[in-house]
């Protein structure tokens, strides 16, 4: 079941979304994830009303989800990163560093997927709000540690967005370091 609800979430099929859901709950099997799932689905196609209103049932409920994150390993030493992260000791360098990154990357014809933004934002904000996924801020982070033509891996607690993997691909075409960035899936 859980595969066809991520799978409504991709073709944007909403109103299957909701009965797999209920199905989910009629076996008594739902966890917090699925409630997510429903909730993209709902953002991928802009129903911001149910949007709100699930956010609102699962407050109300004490439904609490793990933000995703990602991981990446230097010197032995695991640097883990969530969107929009401020934590990290040289977060000052990592930001810097992700508007070099996108600087180059946009000559080398990038363009922000902003379709995977699921905030009720205009184009500029979600635009914005893109460039400090997790996956962005540990590629940067690794990019600042590491010399160049080294291979740079970063793990994923979630599945990573299709601007991510935009980037990702981009990034290995322009730059000299070979990427891998692993998720869940």
């Amino acid at each position: 079941w859980r595969t066809l609800l991520a799978a409504c979430r991709v073709y944007k099929a909403f109103d299957l979304a909701e009965k797999v859901v209920e199905h989910i709950v009629e076996l008594k099997a739902i966890e917090a994830g699925d409630y997510i799932l429903l909730l993209n689905t709902y953002s991928s196609n802009q129903k911001w009303d149910k949007v709100t209103n699930l956010r609102m049932f699962l407050r109300e409920n004490k439904i609490m989800t793990i933000p995703g994150c990602c991981s990446i390993e230097m010197k032995g030493v695991v640097h883990e990163f969530v969107a929009g992260d401020v934590k990290h000791p040289r977060k000052d360098e990592i930001y810097k560093m992700v508007d070099e990154i996108l600087k180059q990357l946009k000559m080398g014809g990038y363009v922000s997927q902003v379709e995977s933004e699921l905030r009720d934002l205009n184009a500029s904000e979600k635009e914005k709000a893109l460039c400090y996924h997790s996956e962005m801020l540990a590629v940067a982070f690794g990019v600042i540690s590491t010399p160049p033509g080294m291979t740079i891996r970063v793990a994923s607690s979630v599945r990573v967005c299709v601007d991510c993997h935009e980037f990702g691909k981009v990034f290995s075409a322009v730059y000299d370091w070979k990427l891998i960035i692993r998720d869940r899936n």
